[in-house]
């Protein structure tokens, strides 16, 4: 969306340039052409032209101040753009590192999960022989270390 309206912004200070750019060339187009129409005599028409070419000379030199202020102005925004793009890529190329950092963290913990049940497995089949009891304190401690392994890397 904000580029939509600086892009209309820009066509817009484009148009208005060439809006004042047209209205000069029409300015001078039709101030010479009251000058050669109208019937005057040499010295006259000298004076008038030396009039309209002063008054030329001030108003391209006001368009040049402007063109100056503008082209200022479009550096300065242009600038402030550059700096806010800079830093939104900033920021969201951090958050991604940060979220490929957690995704290779989770895939850690489910390697290490399936050790964990690999052991218990391992541990499960070798003590079938024993007793009951032993067998049933051998699955709490398995329990428990998976449970403080998974609560570190949830934590």
């Amino acid at each position: 969306m904000k580029r939509e309206q600086e892009i209309i912004h820009a066509n817009e200070s484009s148009s208005s340039k060439d809006f004042l750019l047209g209205a000069l060339v029409g300015g001078v187009v039709g101030a010479a052409t009251a000058l050669f129409l109208a019937p005057k005599p040499g010295r006259e028409l000298l004076h008038d032209l030396n009039g309209q070419a002063g008054i030329l000379k001030e108003k391209g030199i006001e368009l040049t101040d402007t063109v100056k202020e503008k082209g200022s102005e479009f550096i300065s925004i242009a600038k402030d753009k550059t700096d806010q793009l800079s830093n939104a890529v900033t920021k969201t190329s951090a958050e991604i590192m940060d979220k490929v950092k957690k995704t290779k963290g989770q895939e850690n913990m489910s390697a290490r999960f399936d050790e964990l049940k690999e052991e218990a497995s391992d541990l499960s089949s070798s003590l079938k022989n024993a007793e009951f009891d032993e067998i049933q304190q051998k699955l709490e401690e398995t329990k428990r270390a998976f449970d403080e392994t998974e609560s570190k890397y949830n934590h």
